[in-house]
């Protein structure tokens, strides 16, 4: 499966996630992608980001969405060593989890 967090992912896609599951995260680009990625200190944790490098897309009331910059992303380490990683906003549990 392709990253559903990608900057190349269409944003139709992406709110089609925020309607089944919650927020979700949008890189603006892959250099963004693997800045926050090289952040990473081997366990999960969140890395601030630059305003321009992301958004998080949320769900209000029927066909709304709220748009945001994002300021910090999630790490995480994964078994294959790669690091999935995604823009939050404060409504994510690891969004102070910063190192």
């Amino acid at each position: 499966e392709k990253d559903p967090h990608a900057h190349n992912r269409p944003m139709k896609k992406v709110k089609d996630r925020v309607r089944k599951n919650k927020p979700q995260g949008k890189w603006n680009s892959k250099e963004a992608t693997q800045n926050a990625a090289n952040k990473n200190k081997g366990t999960v944790h969140a890395v601030e980001i630059e305003p321009e490098d992301g958004v998080v897309v949320t769900h209000k009331e029927r066909q709304d969405f709220d748009i945001i910059e994002a300021d910090r992303a999630i790490t995480i380490p994964k078994a294959n060593g790669e690091i999935h990683t995604f823009p939050i906003d404060l409504s994510h549990p690891q969004y102070n989890t910063l190192q």
